[in-house]
């Protein structure tokens, strides 16, 4: 507490008792002598808690309550684009509290934004105001940056508070600053590179691969970041540097900028995808950045240091069973619908040729006394794959208009396989096995592993008599030009 005495005299204050777990405590009693008139201030250490500042207590009887609210600007003249500072300050011979934003009217011709204060920002110090203490503190921060030159007006803030730390004593405030100009000067036109954006402030250009290693036709990702003391607003991507046919930057795109960057610097953040169309050791040229410099009053032109890209053939498919390998090669939409539909038909046309040579007999079995087995082998008429040719178009289903394929070719080895089956002394006949066969060009890199199917008697055959071992063979087919 802090007691002050309006007349002279001797005073005692009183005991102060607590009760605590049933037992009472009680402080000692104190005298006190005052002579002569009031006591000097009692200076009080102040309360942080911003951004409400919280100056010592100063005596009422001595100290008349003053309370200002002032607006700064960091200068009074910027170029077009440059971004300067406005704080809104309080300065007070008493506490402040409950400071709020009443009117805050649109800064016309400015780009702003709202800064959030910390701690550190608000600037509370003491001060002495014609031999008076004071207490100032900043209690709210906007960046502007003019966007047209000339005498440019900053207009009044309003805002309000409540004055004094003593509930019976404080007063509410409603307190608006005086209103402002800036010079803003336009760019100069000497000098300007063509690649200028509109950025003004020192900056910083980052260039930087996600991955550094990344495979034929698989797009990795490159990301850009300007850092600047500019206003983000004109701060446009570098512009795509030339690159050969064997790689593609595509166009980059903004990254959302992380709130929690410091409030003195602004980041803008792309990504842009890279494609490579062979393997090897790739470039990825310079990217170039131009600023103005307020403090020189001079363009500036940033560069980035070349990238190595180290980029792997796509990785090959090996087929069974007859382990032909084919390099692969990226294919487009309507190539993969096209193929998709092609093999399509082929499985309709193997599965009706199926269902006509299930009836075509490949052998008599003849069976005899004491489990003696005798075959007489039919001569099977010969299989020859048909590969047919990829079709001119082809309108898949879902598609109205007709898709014409448009992927490269892809050179491929067929393979089918032949199957002696194991014939039962009690089957009559058995149907041939169906052939595999891969189209030329196939669709897209795969691996193809061979799928017989057998349609089963009705009822099952009992096999109470000797069979005889399948033979396996492959053999190769090459496709019909």
């Amino acid at each position: 507490y802090t007691l002050q005495a309006t007349t002279g005299g001797r005073f005692r204050l009183g005991n102060l008792s607590i009760s605590h777990n049933g037992e009472t405590y009680q402080s000692n009693g104190q005298e006190v002598e005052v002579k002569g008139a009031s006591l000097p201030p009692v200076k009080e250490k102040p309360i942080e808690s911003p951004p409400s500042p919280q100056p010592r207590e100063l005596t009422p009887l001595n100290i008349p309550v003053d309370v200002r609210l002032s607006a700064e600007l960091s200068q009074k003249q910027a170029y077009v684009g440059e971004v300067v500072t406005l704080s809104i300050r309080v300065t007070s011979t008493t506490a402040i509290d409950q400071i709020k934003p009443v009117d805050i009217p649109a800064f016309v011709n400015f780009w702003n934004n709202e800064l959030v204060l910390n701690k550190q920002s608000t600037e509370y110090r003491e001060v002495t105001i014609k031999g008076l203490p004071y207490a100032t503190q900043v209690i709210h921060r906007f960046t502007l940056s003019p966007t047209t030159s000339g005498k440019l007006s900053i207009p009044e803030l309003t805002y309000s508070m409540v004055a004094g730390n003593d509930p019976s004593k404080s007063k509410a405030l409603t307190l608006k600053t005086a209103p402002l100009t800036l010079e803003a000067i336009p760019l100069p036109e000497k000098g300007r590179p063509a690649d200028f954006s509109g950025a003004v402030g020192k900056s910083k250009l980052k260039v930087k691969l996600k991955d550094q290693t990344t495979s034929v036709g698989v797009p990795t990702k490159l990301i850009i970041e300007v850092e600047t003391v500019a206003n983000p607003e004109t701060i446009a991507p570098p512009t795509n540097p030339e690159t050969g046919a064997n790689l593609k930057i595509y166009a980059p795109k903004p990254v959302k900028i992380d709130p929690e960057k410091p409030v003195t610097t602004n980041s803008a953040i792309w990504e842009a995808e890279v494609i490579a169309s062979e393997p090897g050791k790739l470039t990825i040229p310079t990217f170039t950045f131009a600023y103005f410099d307020p403090q020189s009053a001079k363009y500036k032109t940033l560069q980035s240091e070349p990238l190595s890209l180290e980029v792997n053939p796509i990785a090959n498919v090996v087929l069974s069973p007859s382990k032909t390998t084919v390099p692969a090669t990226g294919v487009s939409l309507p190539s993969v619908i096209t193929y998709l539909g092609m093999l399509l038909l082929l499985a309709v046309g193997i599965g009706i040729g199926f269902k006509l040579k299930q009836l075509r007999p490949l052998g008599t079995v003849n069976a005899t006394t004491n489990s003696e087995l005798t075959i007489e082998p039919v001569e099977p008429e010969p299989i020859v794959p048909v590969i047919p040719s990829p079709p001119s178009s082809f309108a898949p289903p879902g598609f109205a208009e007709p898709v014409t394929p448009t992927s490269p070719v892809i050179p491929l080895a067929a393979t089918v396989v032949t199957i002696t089956p194991i014939i039962p002394a009690s089957i009559s006949s058995f149907p041939p096995p169906t052939p595999l066969t891969i189209p030329d060009p196939p669709i897209i890199p795969i691996t193809a592993t061979p799928i017989f199917n057998f349609t089963p008697h009705d009822p099952p055959p009992v096999l109470d008599t000797p069979i005889i071992p399948a033979v396996v063979t492959p053999v190769p087919i090459v496709p019909i030009s």
